[in-house]
């Protein structure tokens, strides 16, 4: 009978992230975040003073006074409603790409052809170093946004996308040539 020997298991591959690493939080850990104040001429306004976006230089201040499933902020409580859900999804999700649902401009950083560039491409380039994916691949999916595939989501914050957005795309796509 033959002897049994022990193999050490192999390592699962890690997968490449470009990104800090998010974790979930506690609600004491973003109970302090966002303010609700008043102004005269706005009116009721929720004030994030210091949110950072990926690829951003420095963190910037987020102010807006209506939400989407809210409307114009007509009151305190409203205001504070809506700071509460905010909250309550920043401890399952990072707080900015929570709050880019609210800007009525989102920064460049949130957008898909920015995150393209500095998240995903990074990603992938250190994909093509370890040999993960060929250098034709990494060519290919680097040029990508040349041609004018992405142009249609040029103007969508990463959030935004869904199964009826990627829908409209592949139409978009099919209706012609976009060079």
């Amino acid at each position: 009978m033959k002897a049994l020997t022990r193999v050490a298991p192999t390592p699962a591959r890690q997968r490449t992230c470009a990104v800090e690493h998010w974790r979930a939080r506690t609600w004491a850990e973003v109970a302090d975040e966002g303010t609700v104040s008043r102004d005269d001429q706005r009116g009721w306004y929720i004030l994030f003073s210091a949110v950072t976006f990926p690829g951003a230089s420095a963190p910037q201040r987020v102010r807006f006074n209506r939400a989407p499933q809210f409307g114009r902020f007509e009151s305190k409580l409203d205001a504070e409603r809506c700071l509460t859900t905010i909250r309550q999804r920043a401890m399952t999700a990072p707080l900015h790409e929570i709050l880019v649902e609210y800007m009525p401009t989102p920064p460049p950083q949130a957008m898909v052809p920015h995150r393209w560039r500095h998240q995903f491409l990074t990603a992938k380039r250190i994909d093509f170093e370890r040999g993960e994916i060929s250098k034709e691949r990494f060519r290919h999916l680097r040029d990508l946004p040349n041609p004018g595939y992405l142009d249609f989501w040029a103007n969508h914050p990463v959030g935004g996308i869904d199964g009826p957005s990627v829908r409209r795309w592949y139409e978009w796509l099919r209706a012609g040539p976009k060079t």
